[in-house]
């Protein structure tokens, strides 16, 4: 049995190892998240007790000061942060979507080259060209619904400035999941700035052997995500509109360039996603993101 286990899925990560051969873990794993999830959306208590937890442990491993404590405590009831949690958790909630649907919308592929009698080899290949594609397309489902719940809040409490941020990235896939982290930096920036570290810190963990708590290069990504980004925000803050721009332009002037050496040739398809590239990552930051930072630094 151990080399059966050792010969098949004892290749695979640890986690999707056990969850194979446990599917009891699988399951406890996902009510957990459910529930985490849940209790983040619904309770303003836990989530206050969550970030909370999050600080304290940071300053006892020495990863804040006293005063960084002290700083980031100080707005942990504030009805911004509150507001912006809980929008983190449908964030996070969102995130299966997009494998949700594109797993069934493969499975349905499968389903119809199987029923026309195209074989197992073509049925894969449509499974797997399906799965690809949702992950490369820039507005996938789970996007739609971030995006979505954003533009409702706005409607319900009657605001733009609040969401400005957050309105313009959560439409896009991978950049919406940073969307209320961002947006809380434009409000909370040293609150953000340590979220950031804190998460980049944990995401190292995953790297066997130099990834373990504690280790040099823990400190060093920490430090990357915390302290250099402090920093270097201090030392680009004079000139960021001109970066900002230079961002934009050159965003733009790229997408100009490879339209004339394409011929300009290009399907509806590939327009607008080239579209929704350039607002999201080239354009907004420009327009939308240093006026609210500049609005709120001034």
């Amino acid at each position: 049995m151990f080399w059966l286990t050792r010969l098949t899925v004892g290749f695979l990560p640890a986690g999707l190892h056990r969850a194979i051969a446990e599917p009891s873990y699988a399951w406890a794993r996902v009510a957990a998240g459910w529930a985490f999830i849940r209790s983040f959306y619904t309770d303003a208590a836990f989530r206050e007790s969550w970030l909370t937890g999050l600080v304290e442990d940071s300053h006892a491993n020495g990863e804040i000061d006293d005063a960084g404590r002290e700083a980031i405590l100080a707005h942990a009831r504030d009805p911004f942060i509150a507001k912006y949690l809980k929008c983190l958790a449908v964030h996070f909630a969102t995130l299966p979507v997009t494998q949700i649907v594109s797993g069934a919308i493969g499975a349905v592929a499968v389903g119809i080259a199987l029923a026309t009698g195209r074989g197992w080899a073509v049925a894969v290949t449509w499974f797997l060209a399906v799965v690809v594609a949702f992950q490369l397309i820039p507005v996938s489902p789970g996007s739609l619904c971030r995006g979505l719940y954003v533009v409702y809040l706005m409607t319900r409490e009657h605001t733009f400035r609040g969401y400005g941020v957050a309105a313009s990235l959560s439409f896009l896939k991978y950049l919406g999941y940073l969307a209320f982290p961002i947006q809380m930096a434009a409000t909370y920036p040293a609150l953000a700035q340590f979220m950031a570290g804190r998460w980049a810190t944990q995401a190292v963990h995953l790297v066997p052997v130099f990834g373990e708590r504690g280790a040099l290069m823990e400190h060093v990504v920490f430090d990357l995500f915390f302290n250099r980004t402090r920093i270097a925000g201090a030392r680009l803050s004079r000139h960021l509109p001109v970066l900002l721009s230079a961002w934009m332009a050159l965003g733009v002037g790229g997408a100009i360039l490879a339209y004339g050496l394409t011929g300009g040739g290009w399907s509806l398809r590939a327009t607008v996603n080239v579209w929704l590239i350039l607002l999201g990552a080239f354009i907004l930051p420009r327009t939308v993101l240093y006026p609210l930072l500049h609005g709120r630094r001034h």
